[in-house]
C-alpha cells in the first residue's frame, strides 16, 4: 500500500477470465472483481468514484460498458452504443466527466456519466471505418490531452501487417494533431515522470524511459507484452501480458516492480489472468467498495477475495535472491515501502 492507497491491476482473458486485482506485500493478490476490465481511473476529489471499462473481446457488434463504483459499494453500469472495443479512460480534471477511447471506431469520446450523454466525439483520419490507428491510452500533460496509437494507418488494422507497426507508434496531442513522441512500436501508457516519459513499447516487450524531447535514455526488456504503468516515490510498476495473438491461452500475466532510479526488477506478482491492462492506485476505502459491490466476486470468510494458488510477490532471481536478501536487501525494503 501507499499510505491509504492500494495498487490495483486490471486484467482480462478469453480463457482465464479477468477482473480487478489488489496487489499486496504480504498476501500476494486479492481479486476485487471477476469481470474482465481494460482501462480504469479514479475520480479526483474528496469522495472519488472508480470508472472502468469492460472488455468486449473484439466483438464488433458489442457496445462497450462503463462501470462506476463508489466506496459505499454502489455500482452503476452504462452500455454505450458509440463505444466499441473500449481501452483507456480518464476523468477530466475540471470535473467535466470522462474521456474514453473507442478503439474499434478509431475515436475518442467525451462522456457525461451522470446524464449518460456522449458530449463530443473526435475521430482519427482514415480511409475506412474500423481500428485504423489502434488508439488506446490517454494522459493529460501540461494541460493537453494526449493519446497513444500504433500509428496513422489508413485502413482497418493496417498495423497488423508484417512489420507495419515497427517504429510507427506515436503519442500525439489530440487537439492539434502534433506528435509528442514518435518512433514507438505498439505504445501504451505514456506516463510523464521525472521530467521525461515512461512508455510501454509493447510489441518490443520493453519499458522505455525517454527524455522530454522523446529520446530514449533507457530500454528494459521485460519478456512479454508490456502494458500498464504506475509508480510511487521509489518504484515503477509495469504489467506484462501473454500476447493475445501468440499463444496467450497458455500463459499468464504478471506485474513487476522496478527501482525507479535504475529500472532494476525487485519483485513480481503473478496474476491469474492472461493479460494485464491497467495499473493504478485506489484509495483503500474505494477498493473495498468495489469488492463489496461486485456480485461476481467470490468472497472468502474474512471478507477478502483471495485468488487461490497465487503467491506473495517473488523477488527477481527467485528463491536464491530471496535467501540473499534475508539480511535486509532490496526486496525487504520494497515491501516495507508498500506498508501504510
Amino acid at each position: 500500500m501507499k499510505g491509504e492507497h492500494v495498487l490495483v491491476a486490471s486484467g482480462l482473458g478469453a480463457v482465464s477470465g479477468g477482473g480487478l486485482y489488489a496487489l499486496t506485500p504480504g498476501g500476494g493478490v486479492q481479486q476485487l472483481d471477476a469481470r474482465s476490465t481494460t482501462g480504469f481511473a479514479v475520480e479526483p476529489g474528496a469522495a472519488p468514484r472508480l470508472a472502468r471499462l469492460l472488455w468486449t473481446d473484439d466483438d464488433v457488434e458489442a457496445p462497450g460498458t462503463l462501470l462506476i463504483s463508489d466506496a459505499a459499494g454502489d455500482e452503476t453500469a452504462w452500455t454505450i452504443d458509440a463505444l466499441r472495443e473500449p481501452h483507456g479512460v480518464l476523468w477530466r480534471e475540471d470535473g467535466g466527466g470522462l474521456v474514453v477511447v473507442s478503439t474499434l471506431t478509431n475515436a475518442i469520446l467525451w462522456l457525461d456519466p451522470d446524464r449518460r450523454e456522449v458530449v463530443r466525439t473526435w475521430t482519427a483520419d482514415a480511409d475506412e471505418p474500423g481500428d485504423a490507428w489502434h488508439l488506446n491510452d490517454l494522459v493529460v500533460h501540461d494541460g493537453r490531452l494526449l493519446a497513444s496509437a500504433f500509428g496513422r494507418f489508413r485502413t482497418h488494422r493496417g498495423w497488423a501487417a508484417d512489420g507495419a507497426r515497427d517504429g510507427a507508434g506515436i503519442v500525439f496531442d489530440v487537439a492539434t494533431g502534433a506528435d509528442v513522441l514518435r518512433g514507438l512500436t505498439c505504445p501504451h501508457d505514456p506516463t510523464p515522470l521525472d521530467g521525461g516519459w515512461l512508455v510501454c513499447d509493447s510489441a518490443s516487450r520493453r519499458l522505455l524511459r525517454l527524455d522530454a524531447a522523446g529520446t530514449v535514455e533507457e530500454a528494459v526488456d521485460l519478456g512479454g507484452f508490456t502494458r500498464g504503468v504506475a509508480h510511487d516515490e521509489e518504484h515503477v510498476y509495469v504489467g506484462i501480458s501473454a500476447h493475445r495473438l501468440a499463444g496467450a491461452d497458455e500463459g499468464r500475466a504478471a506485474v513487476v516492480a522496478l527501482e525507479r532510479a535504475t529500472l532494476a526488477e525487485v519483485a513480481r506478482w503473478e496474476l491469474p489472468c492472461q493479460e494485464a491492462y491497467g495499473l493504478g492506485w485506489l484509495p483503500a476505502a474505494l477498493a473495498e467498495g468495489v469488492r463489496r459491490g461486485s456480485a461476481a466476486a467470490a468472497v472468502g470468510g474474512d471478507g477478502a477475495v483471495a485468488v487461490a494458488g497465487v503467491a506473495a510477490p517473488v523477488p527477481a532471481g527467485g528463491a536464491a535472491e530471496q535467501r540473499e536478501d534475508a539480511g535486509g536487501g532490496r526486496l525487504r525494503r520494497f515491501l516495507r515501502g508498500l506498508q501504510p
